[in-house]
Formats: structure tokens, sequence, C-alpha cells
């Protein structure tokens, strides 16, 4: 049986709260989406 790799693309648009940097954003949306 073949496994498929499907990778997610798109935009995901945020409005970040003060205090978080983009980086900061970046990593908590990875972490949440359990993605690399």
């Amino acid at each position: 049986m073949q496994q498929s790799s499907v990778t997610p693309d798109g935009v995901l648009l945020v409005d970040k709260a003060a205090g978080m940097t983009s980086h900061d954003v970046v990593a908590l949306v990875r972490r949440r989406l359990q993605i690399r």
C-alpha cells in the first residue's frame, strides 16, 4: 500500500496580539498544526 504525502499550502491571516513577534506567531501556529 502506498502512502501519499500531503503538504499543507495556502495563506493564513493572523491578527497577532501586541507584544508577540511574527516569529512567535509562526512557532505557535506550527506547534498547533503539528507542522515541522
